[in-house]
């Protein structure tokens, strides 16, 4: 895949940030992230079922994937970096999985296969985003 040239980001009047033909959210959208009553009530019913550790992390991974995909092309359109945004949010959730006791294995990461899975999830397709993170769940 050839690589998107990068462009120098200027803010909009509106405080967007743009970058290319994209424009990204106001940092103040962060501030209302936060799991949802849905995503508790799931780990919660997990945990109450006595799984193994190895049943419990192929449950989570069925039930969170994609929420997680969704949850990395919502911060991704945030943009909440003028530089970086893609290693932060990587950091971010494989630093997440490693506390949930879910570890990513970065090394089977496709450099070209993410930017091209966080593209598409910009434009509203996080399938193939869905994809690369089942294909890190260690």
């Amino acid at each position: 895949m050839a690589r998107r040239e990068k462009s120098v980001g200027q803010r909009t009047k509106s405080g967007r940030f743009v970058i290319g033909g994209a424009a990204f959210a106001k940092i103040s959208a962060v501030e209302g992230i936060s799991l949802t009553d849905a995503m508790k009530k799931r780990a919660d019913d997990k945990r109450s079922k006595g799984l193994t550790s190895e049943e419990h992390r192929r449950a989570i991974v069925r039930s969170h994937r994609k929420e997680a995909a969704h949850f990395l092309a919502e911060l991704n359109a945030i943009h909440a970096f003028r530089d970086g945004n893609g290693r932060s949010q990587l950091t971010f959730l494989a630093l997440l999985a490693h506390q949930a006791e879910h570890p990513l294995n970065l090394d089977r990461l496709d450099p070209d296969e993410m930017m091209t899975a966080m593209i598409a999830s910009f434009d509203g397709d996080e399938d193939k985003l869905d994809a690369v993170i089942r294909g890190l769940v260690a």
